[in-house]
Formats: C-alpha cells, structure tokens, sequence
C-alpha cells in the first residue's frame, strides 16, 4: 500500500484534465471546458471561449499540481482560427 506521500497518491489525487468540449471542426458547437480532477469536475461555460480556457487552466494551476490538456484544447484554438480566416 502507497504511503499518503508517495508518487503515486500525489499523482492520483492532485492532477487534472483540460479538455474542450465540442465537434471537432465546427468550433460553433462549443459547450465548455472542463477541468477534471480526481474526484471533482468543473466546467467553465461562457458566451467567451477563450476566456473559458483561460479560466480553467488558472483554476487548474491553482487546485492541482499536475495539469493535462486533451488535444481538444489546441484543436478548438486551430479551428477558431480557421473559422474566422486569419
């Protein structure tokens, strides 16, 4: 059994997940970010994106100690991107 300050109970509870959920290619279908912890999820949901993910990554840096981004995250940026021609 892990000790309460080994690796590997640190890794299980203080790490979360980033992702962006939307279709992928249609950045108009945007629902939200989510941060997803150990034994908790938040979702950041505004009519902003942008500041959604920013907002979730500052939640995350501030909660957790490891932080994950599912590549949703840097696809929604290049999709945005394209959408808007730049």
């Amino acid at each position: 059994m892990a000790s309460q300050n080994s690796p590997a109970t640190v890794y299980k509870t203080n790490r979360a997940f980033v992702s962006v959920d939307y279709d992928e290619f249609k950045p108009e279908t945007y629902r939200g970010v989510t941060v997803e912890g150990h034994d908790e999820t938040k979702r950041f949901c505004t009519e902003n994106p942008l500041q959604d993910v920013s907002d979730a990554y500052s939640y995350a840096l501030e909660h957790f100690g490891l932080i994950l981004s599912s590549s949703s995250v840097v696809h929604f940026s290049t999709d945005l991107l394209k959408a808007a021609k730049v």
